[in-house]
C-alpha cells in the first residue's frame, strides 16, 4: 500500500538535501497558517509571517484570539523541531508539551479560559472537564462523544501509546496517534492542532523535514472524520501520505534545479581546469 511513499522517502534520504534556515522559517509559517485555518483562524499567511517576525501590520481583519493562536503555535512548532532534532521519544509527555505550548498565549490572555482555571484545569494537562467533538462534513453537522471522559482519559491515553509502540509503519503509527488524540479529546482544547503536531513530530523523527497539512482540498480534518465513519485509518493515512510525497517531491525537484544552475559552464578545456 505504501510502496510509492517508501520510494519517495528513500529517494529523499539518499539525496541528503541540506535545507537552509529560510526553508525552515517558510515551512513553519506555512504549517502554522494551515493548522490554524483548519480551526477557523482568519489570519492570512502574510499575517502569520508578520507575527513570527514580531510585527503587527495585518492585511486582514484579525481577532485578538487569532493572534494568540499564532503566538502559541510558534512556540509549539519550535518545540517540536527542537525535540525531534534531539531525538526525544514521542510519549504522553511530548504530547502534553505540544498542547501546553499551543494554548500558552490563549491561556494567559483569553478570558474564555478563565472558567477552566477556576475549575483547576492545568495548562498542558489532560482535561478535567468533559468535552465533545462538533463537526461538519459534506454539509452534515453532528456531535461525536469522545472515547475518553475525565475519569478514563489518563488510562485510555496510556493504552494508545502502548498500542502505538506495536505499529512499525510510520504512516500507520502517526495516523493512529493523531486519530486517537482526536477521538479521545484528551485536552480541554487544541486537540486537532496537537494531533497534527504529533504527525509532524513522527515524521521528523524519521529524518524527514517539517510537513504541513493544507487547509484546502481533501484535508486533515476531513481525513479524521472519514476514518471515523469508515472505521478505518486509511482516509487519514492517505492525507498524510499525499502531503509527504508531494512536499518531498517539491524539495527534490527544487534541489535538482539549483544544482543544475550551479553547474560550471563547459569551456571545452577538458580536465585542465582541475590542475
Amino acid at each position: 500500500m505504501n510502496q510509492e511513499f517508501d520510494k519517495i522517502v528513500n529517494e529523499f534520504k539518499k539525496a541528503s538535501i541540506a535545507l537552509p534556515d529560510q526553508w525552515w522559517d517558510d515551512k513553519k509559517a506555512e504549517f502554522i497558517y494551515n493548522s490554524n485555518k483548519l480551526e477557523g483562524n482568519r489570519l492570512q499567511l502574510v499575517d502569520t509571517y508578520s507575527i513570527i517576525n514580531d510585527k503587527l501590520n495585518f492585511s486582514s481583519e484579525a481577532r485578538f484570539k487569532d493572534v494568540l493562536e499564532v503566538k502559541g503555535h510558534i512556540k509549539a512548532v519550535d518545540t517540536c523541531i527542537f525535540m525531534a532534532r534531539n531525538k526525544y521519544p514521542l510519549t504522553d509527555k511530548t504530547l502534553k508539551s505540544f498542547n501546553e505550548n499551543l494554548l500558552s498565549a490563549l491561556w494567559k490572555f483569553d478570558e474564555y479560559y478563565s472558567s477552566w482555571k477556576q475549575n483547576k484545569q492545568e495548562l498542558g494537562a489532560y482535561k478535567i472537564i468533559n468535552n465533545s467533538i462538533k463537526y461538519i462534513l459534506g454539509g452534515e453537522e453532528g456531535i461525536i462523544e469522545p472515547v475518553s471522559n475525565t475519569v478514563t482519559v489518563e488510562e485510555n491515553m496510556k493504552k494508545v501509546f502502548n498500542e502505538m509502540e506495536n505499529i512499525s509503519d510510520v504512516l500507520e503509527r502517526s495516523a493512529y496517534l493523531a486519530y486517537q488524540v482526536w477521538l479521545n479529546q484528551p485536552f480541554p482544547d487544541g486537540n486537532k492542532r496537537t494531533a497534527r503536531l504529533s504527525v509532524a513530530y513522527s515524521l521528523l523523527l524519521e529524518g524527514l523535514p517539517l510537513i504541513s497539512f493544507k487547509a484546502e482540498g481533501y484535508h486533515f480534518n476531513e481525513g479524521l472524520l472519514r476514518s471515523h465513519k469508515e472505521k478505518s485509518l486509511l482516509p487519514l493515512i492517505n492525507v498524510i501520505s499525499t502531503e509527504v510525497k508531494q512536499q518531498l517531491t517539491e524539495i527534490m525537484e527544487l534541489d535538482k534545479k539549483l544544482k543544475i544552475n550551479k553547474t560550471p559552464p563547459n569551456l571545452g578545456l577538458g580536465s585542465s581546469l582541475l590542475f
